[in-house]
């Protein structure tokens, strides 16, 4: 499956060549008998989509570091949306200028929280959040947990 201006329309070529760079890294991460199901694949090609509509918004040009830095994003690795309604959020494995493969978590309000580590990049999204260790929020000077929901939040520090 590729996507394509003639399968896909209203989509930026910088659109499709995001979408294709996410339907092939969620392909790559198939066992051969899943890949070769092309219903499964169909599957996926939808729910690359769907995840893309939602979460496109939300990702910015660039994410903070742990010290305020603007780093920009280079590129989007795989994109999906977790959560509902104003609690939703985009989860994206991205790489950075000079960083590839971090996970970042982004609120509408673009409220982001992203890996601890930097420089171990992912190879992919984790289905549970909680195995990562999340970067302490600057803006928010507090810990962060992985809330009931499986969204990591920031913490409120002390006044």
């Amino acid at each position: 499956m590729q996507y394509t201006t003639e399968n896909t329309e209203g989509y930026s070529s910088e659109d499709l060549e995001t979408l294709n760079r996410i339907y092939d890294h969620r392909i790559a991460l198939l066992d051969e008998d899943e890949r070769e199901n092309l219903d499964y694949l169909q599957h996926i090609s939808e729910e690359v989509l769907a995840d893309y509509d939602l979460a496109r918004d939300l990702v910015p040009d660039a994410l903070l570091a742990g010290e305020g830095e603007v780093v920009p994003i280079s590129r989007i690795v795989d994109l999906e949306i977790r959560g509902s309604g104003d609690e939703r959020a985009a989860v994206a494995l991205v790489d950075l200028d000079g960083c590839e493969g971090v996970l970042a978590v982004i609120y509408p309000g673009g409220v982001q929280i992203t890996q601890g580590d930097w420089q171990s990049p992912s190879g992919e999204i984790p289905a549970d959040l909680s195995e990562v260790r999340w970067q302490d929020a600057p803006a928010h000077s507090g810990a962060v947990i992985v809330c009931g929901d499986g969204l990591p939040r920031a913490l409120p520090g002390l006044w």
